[in-house]
């Protein structure tokens, strides 16, 4: 093998036989009988020879594999941290078989580390089904091979063989065995014999491995014609072992810094509060297979996370998640301000959580403002009775018309998000209690099966005291029903509430404020704006910097995680943000592609 700056060059002329090549005999086992007298003979098994390989030790190559920038690649990439990466080249030459007429229908070459945790991270070459001319295969930065020259794939060598023969197949990638095999066509009986063949094998190892051991193994089917019939033999090698130091192992490529800072980007996402933006990090990591890198800005001060995914077209968009000092709407103004001049997106979004009208929407929904306006704004005075009273002056910030053209019929966000485990909320909780103890035998809460409880009401204990507390409590301090409860529960029309099975998306006005409100305030919001499904504290904002940013497409999106009543329900908190986060991916990899957005 020779190689410069950007190819690898693979030759398939025989291995010299030299001081350093080691000849493997490839040897089946056939029966024999000795006759010692009338009454003692004696079986065993002799070798018989059946052909040979040449093996160099000395020409086996083995490359570091410098850490690099993140790639676009959707295959994971492992954590260059706490993994080192290794090419490792094979070559060795099948010689003609022994017996005459012979042909090797199929070669197994296998290698068995002895470290389990020296695994295979790709193979080469591997599902190679006709004949190959020209350069057409590739070796990324980030330790995979490919069969073509992919725009979205950081290039990190070429591979040029001048003769790779069908069929060649590889497995056990993720492992630490694995194996080749070659097999004869129907055109071109038999494996090609004397002539070499390359095997590349990419080694993910653990960080600070020097030493790399284990053994090489070959078995061979071969065919032989006898007596008018075609004969087989299972032919192999003896083990050889193989030691592999990895200290001052020459680059393959020239290393690339990781880049923290990045100069553009395609999307930025920005969400009011961490746990929304980890959870938006997480969903697209888990979807994507991509790991995110920290990143800061220098000039904003301001941390954020950068990654490459690929879009459905298979066009690389590098996305950018920040998020805000604090909640509200003065630090989303500032923030997506900032960044949007900083790096020039060519979409912005922003995921999270908000409260949901419960008129109007289950908790778990996916919340798309069509629209967004602050509930706040306008005159506070006294009227003739000195009570204080609030003139509305309302101006609405609205979405595009051609994203909500789009979202019109979009459905393919449907399939990820029921991926999700759904929480059960506090009210189907709290009504199976109440059911159970209306029309089953149990007459007492504590008498219900623990396990029972924790299925279908993880928060029990909590509900209990709730219902057992107020004015007008539904369970006594024992955990039996009171009689307010029989006939409130009994008479009212949706009891037992059941949550929806999926989250469903709902279109319309988002209102903004900056009080967490927990008054069930929907009555008064709807006034100004009738049709409002939701309550947050960074809608306005939002649509408000995007209206300076025209050429800019842009949505919102976030998730119900309560009411906003005095009744909570936090364990909707993470699945919210993560619904809408899937919500804002499906959206970005369908619609955000060189077609509809071209590249500024």
């Amino acid at each position: 093998m020779d190689h410069d700056e950007t190819t690898l060059f693979f030759d398939s002329t025989p291995l010299p036989q030299n001081e350093t090549a080691i000849t493997l005999e490839l040897y089946s086992l056939e029966d024999d009988t000795t006759v010692r007298n009338k009454t003692e003979t004696t079986s065993f098994q002799q070798k018989v020879q059946e052909g040979k390989i040449t093996l160099n030790p000395s020409g086996i190559q083995l490359f570091a594999l410098p850490p690099q920038r993140p790639t676009a690649s959707f295959s994971f990439a492992p954590d260059r941290t706490k993994w080192d990466l290794y090419l490792v080249v094979i070559p060795f030459t099948l010689h003609r078989p022994t017996r005459t007429n012979a042909h090797y229908a199929r070669v197994t070459f296998s290698i068995t580390l002895n470290n389990q945790h020296v695994t295979a991270l790709d193979l080469f070459p591997k599902d190679i089904l006709s004949s190959v001319e020209g350069r057409k295969f590739t070796l990324s930065r980030d330790g995979r091979f490919s069969t073509t020259e992919d725009p979205t794939i950081n290039i990190g060598s070429y591979l040029d063989f001048d003769d790779l023969q069908p069929i060649i197949r590889a497995a056990g990638g993720g492992q630490n065995s694995f194996y080749w095999t070659f097999t004869g066509t129907d055109e071109r009986k038999g494996v090609p014999f004397d002539s070499t063949k390359n095997v590349l094998v990419v080694l993910q190892v653990p960080r600070d491995t020097s030493l790399v051991e284990g053994e090489i193994n070959y078995r061979v089917d071969i065919k032989r014609p006898f007596f008018r019939v075609w004969k087989s033999e299972n032919a192999k090698v003896d083990p050889y072992p193989i030691r592999w130091p990895l200290q001052n192992l020459p680059a393959l490529f020239s290393p690339e810094p990781v880049q923290p800072a990045a100069t553009s980007v395609d999307v930025c996402l920005v969400c009011a509060l961490p746990e929304e933006a980890r959870a938006l990090i997480e969903v697209i990591e888990e979807q994507c297979q991509v790991q995110f890198a920290e990143g800061h800005s220098e000039k904003l001060r301001r941390d954020y996370r950068h990654a490459f995914i690929l879009n459905k077209e298979g066009e690389p968009l590098h996305i950018l998640i920040t998020w805000q000092p604090n909640p509200g709407s003065m630090e989303a103004g500032l923030l997506l301000n900032d960044f949007i001049r900083e790096y020039q997106p060519r979409f912005v979004g922003m995921t999270g959580i908000c409260a949901g009208d419960r008129e109007k929407t289950a908790l778990g929904d996916i919340i798309v403002a069509e629209r967004a306006f602050s509930y706040e704004t306008g005159k506070i005075e006294r009227d003739e009775q000195g009570q204080k009273k609030q003139t509305l002056d309302t101006t609405t910030w609205q979405l595009q018309p051609d994203i909500l053209q789009m979202l019109g019929m979009f459905d393919g966000w449907k399939s990820t998000t029921r991926q999700l485990k759904r929480p059960i909320s506090l009210r189907q909780q709290r009504d199976w209690l109440l059911e159970t103890l209306l029309h089953t035998t149990y007459q007492n809460i504590t008498v219900i099966p623990e396990q029972e409880c924790n299925l279908h009401a993880p928060q029990w204990r909590q509900i209990w005291q709730q219902l057992r507390t107020g004015p007008a409590p539904s369970m006594t301090a024992e955990g039996s029903l009171t009689e307010y409860a029989q006939q409130r529960h009994t008479l009212s029309a949706d009891f037992p509430y059941h949550d929806p099975p999926h989250p469903r998306v709902h279109i319309g006005p988002v209102a903004t404020g900056d009080k967490v409100r927990t008054d069930d305030p929907f009555a008064e919001i709807n006034k100004p704006v009738r049709k409002t499904l939701a309550l947050d504290m960074e809608g306005a904002a939002f649509y408000r910097v995007m209206a300076n940013f025209p050429a800019t497409p842009a949505l919102f999106a976030k998730g119900v995680c309560d009411y906003a009543t005095s009744e909570k329900d936090d364990s909707f908190h993470s699945y919210a943000a993560s619904v809408s986060a899937m919500y804002m991916l499906s959206f970005i990899r369908t619609f955000l592609t060189t077609k509809r957005f071209p590249r500024k």
